[in-house]
């Protein structure tokens, strides 16, 4: 694991003197193990009621933010969600992108 969620949970683990194994599962699948109890936690998780119920989400460590990516070749120039109309705009779902996309989208 690489990058700086497995970092800074490196470090955290290092500063409570425990050792930490992590790995890297599909999303689907580590949320299952997550609710199941078969892992002690899981990054990096939006949250969600419905997590909410099995899990606790503390407050972000780190913020991040979804991006529109296109082609350089694009004439696209996001700027706001009606800039998207006439795309087709594609993510990995369900997840809190897909989730994102919906609450803009106009069907």
């Amino acid at each position: 694991m690489a990058g700086p969620m497995a970092d800074t949970i490196r470090v955290v683990c290092e500063s409570m003197a425990i050792e930490c194994k992590l790995s890297a599962f599909p999303w689907r699948r580590a949320l299952k193990m997550t609710e199941d109890g078969d892992v002690d936690g899981l990054f990096a998780v939006v949250k969600l009621p419905e997590r909410e119920k099995y899990m606790y989400v503390t407050e972000p460590i780190i913020e991040s933010a979804y991006g529109v990516f296109v082609p350089t070749s694009s004439s696209l120039k996001y700027s706001a969600p009606v800039d998207l109309d006439g795309y087709t705009v594609g993510a990995y779902g369900p997840s809190a992108a897909s989730r994102a996309l919906e609450e803009i989208a106009i069907y």
